[in-house]
């Protein structure tokens, strides 16, 4: 990567990313203090998320291109072109063609949704009683508010167009990863590039890993990969609204994931510094009670996860290294299955070892690296102490946590490609 200057977010990458994370949490801020999500509140709470995105961050997408500048057309950008909307069509006829029916999108986020649509609040028996069955009761709720913000605005349930969001959402991801690119490979490669990880496989089958699916995992994987991308441009360039927008990004994944906490140290970690603490500090005060708030929530919430221990001891622990030969040899064959990445991954991992080994990583290169090996680790421990049978929960789970890797290992190829 040449020189330490990141590529800024495209405007509507940064405005959708804080519309979808600010909005639902009014919603839920409102809950909190008694003011039930109806149409006004579903409204008002979206208004006021565009206002702070362009307000704080209006200015944030770079220099316009030249007017009447044109670049010379080449048969590679028209095939990733062309592959990037015969992905896109598809997607969008699966998210029209059917409501939402994988497992996941029903009862985590669904039924949650439907609730919080009709009873406008989360405080209610669906949510806290525990003799009532739900399960992940205290999972967290940016997609339920999401959806429910958008049921409320629209006057109806109808779990046929709400799967446009999931559409967003993956056309964000995409869009974050090829702007990333563009600057040092060129708009080629940085096609290529986003056309390689969009034409994934696993992104159009029949399973809770298809971008419309309903589930959370493209949305989590672009909040995880902007928050990592705007710690490095706040460390690299002392960019304010890079320190913002990462905190922003931060609550969005802690709001959608119950690993997004422990994994949201890291890019807070790699953002923050003496300075940006004193030179942020309300910023960094309104980003910590907004997670406190949901923290505490959430420990009111019933404890049903699945996969967490309840105690820990010899007898777990002895089962979690009787693990380790399991989830390490997991996660390779994961990794290379071309039914479900294609060459994604095979040309990603070379790419990177082939800069490694020549010594190009430069620092961002190497934090990126840091903070994917980080994410493994975390999921590693999750798959090692889980009380699951081990077999079955990887492969309902292990395509999917992959897919949160995705984005940041093709910018750190992306990165490192430029180098060679």
């Amino acid at each position: 990567m040449s020189g330490s200057r990141l590529a800024p977010f495209p405007a509507w990458v940064t405005a959708f990313a804080v519309a979808t994370v600010v909005a639902p949490f009014l919603l839920f801020a409102g809950n909190l203090l008694g003011l039930p999500l109806g149409r006004a509140t579903a409204g008002g709470s979206l208004l006021l998320a565009v206002l702070v995105a362009h307000a704080r961050f209006g200015g944030a997408a770079g220099p316009a291109p030249e007017r009447g500048a044109r670049r010379p057309w080449s048969w590679t950008r028209g095939l990733c072109l062309l592959l990037l909307a015969f992905a896109a069509a598809t997607a969008l006829l699966q998210a029209l063609s059917l409501p939402l029916y994988h497992w996941d999108a029903l009862v985590l986020y669904g039924f949650k949704a439907k609730v919080l649509f009709s009873a406008g609040t989360f405080r209610t028996p669906a949510f806290l009683d525990k003799g009532i069955v739900s399960p992940n009761a205290n999972y967290p709720l940016l997609i339920p508010y999401l959806e429910a913000g958008f049921y409320a605005l629209l006057g109806r349930v109808d779990e046929r167009l709400v799967r446009l969001i999931f559409f967003a959402y993956w056309l964000a991801y995409l869009a974050l990863v090829h702007a990333e690119l563009r600057r040092p490979l060129g708009e080629d490669a940085a096609l290529a590039a986003a056309a390689l990880l969009g034409t994934a496989p696993l992104f159009f089958r029949d399973d809770a890993t298809q971008a419309v699916s309903g589930s959370v995992d493209v949305a989590f994987a672009f909040y995880w990969t902007g928050a990592v991308l705007a710690a490095l441009r706040a460390r690299e360039d002392g960019d304010r609204r890079g320190l913002e927008l990462c905190l922003v990004l931060v609550l969005g994944g802690l709001f959608t994931k119950p690993h997004g906490l422990a994994l949201g140290l890291i890019p807070v970690g790699l953002a923050l510094s003496r300075r940006s603490l004193r030179a942020h500090g309300p910023s960094i005060a309104v980003f910590a009670a907004a997670a406190a708030a949901w923290v505490w929530t959430r420990h009111l919430l019933p404890d049903n996860v699945d996969y967490v221990p309840r105690t820990v001891g010899a007898s777990m622990l002895t089962a979690a290294w009787s693990r380790v030969p399991v989830v390490a040899g997991a996660w390779p064959r994961e990794l290379f299955r071309r039914d479900h990445w294609g060459l994604f991954w095979v040309l990603a991992l070379a790419v990177i070892a082939a800069g490694a080994a020549r010594r190009r990583l430069t620092s961002p290169i190497r934090r990126i690296l840091l903070a994917l090996g980080a994410q493994l680790l975390v999921y590693t421990a999750v798959y090692l102490a889980a009380p699951n049978e081990i077999g079955g929960f990887l492969d309902s789970t292990l395509s999917r946590m992959t897919i949160h890797l995705s984005g940041l290992a093709a910018v750190a190829a992306g990165w490192t490609f430029e180098l060679l």
